[in-house]
């Protein structure tokens, strides 16, 4: 006798229910929606399939009851959501829990991709990698407004010692996704910046660097620093010109 075993995710058959020893059977599968089928098993050692992962395929009967299985497995869903600034695909659109899934970013002009929101949240993508758990995925590619500028509102300053002034930079776009900046003096002895807040140190000369962290746009400012001038007072109730200037009365 030749069985076919129920397995789950399927159906399958065979050509025929008894045959003599040395006869070809011819098994066939079908899977059911959502799975997917795996391959030919069977207990009897003298059972070899011609081709054990196909879903139609046959094989030699022994001298012996045969008992044969078709095995399937799971499939879960990978969906991709559309997302502004750019396409995302994946090379399967269905897969097994344990398979790897290969995720690919195509940004639009003049945006870049940031990163991936997945669900479950649990599931970790590295280097647009995962690997399908037993459940349906749904993933989105999130994408950046590139800068494509940054000014400064003066290109040049002039402090006294001491005095701090307030560059106010500008990143362009305005919607920008990351309009992050970095500040530098090329001399710190003349003057020091921090969140664009110029203090003059000594005289001297100095310029004021602004770099954009996306795209590493610069602005400069040229920072002039002179020595303050300090002014002298005096109580002039303390001061007695008496015996110089004739005439002179000392105030009260």
């Amino acid at each position: 006798t030749v069985t076919v075993s129920p397995a789950e995710g399927g159906t399958a058959t065979a050509d025929k229910a008894t045959a003599a020893a040395g006869e070809t059977i011819t098994l066939t599968a079908e899977a059911s929606t959502d799975y997917r089928f795996t391959g030919w098993t069977s207990s009897n050692e003298g059972v070899t399939f011609a081709e054990a992962s196909s879903a139609s395929t046959t094989f030699t009967m022994p001298a012996g009851d045969v008992t044969v299985t078709a095995q399937f497995e799971k499939l879960y869903t990978v969906t991709i959501s559309p997302a502004e600034g750019g396409t995302a695909t994946a090379d399967k659109s269905t897969a097994a829990a344990g398979e790897t899934v290969t995720l690919t970013t195509t940004p639009e002009s003049g945006y870049y991709f940031v990163e991936w929101k997945v669900v479950p949240d649990n599931l970790s993508i590295q280097e647009n990698q995962f690997t399908m758990p037993a459940e349906n995925v749904e993933v989105q590619a999130v994408f950046g407004l590139s800068v494509t500028n940054i000014t400064l509102d003066k290109t040049e300053l002039s402090l006294y010692t001491g005095e701090s002034a307030l560059l106010n930079a500008t990143v362009e776009p305005d919607n920008a996704t990351n309009k992050n900046v970095t500040w530098e003096s090329s001399n710190l002895d003349v003057a020091t910046v921090a969140d664009g807040v110029v203090t003059a140190v000594k005289e001297g000369e100095a310029t004021i660097t602004v770099t954009t962290t996306d795209g590493e746009y610069t602005a400069t400012c040229t920072v002039t620093v002179t020595q303050s001038i300090h002014s002298i007072t005096a109580d002039i109730t303390a001061l007695n010109f008496g015996n110089a200037y004739t005439g002179y009365t000392q105030p009260a």
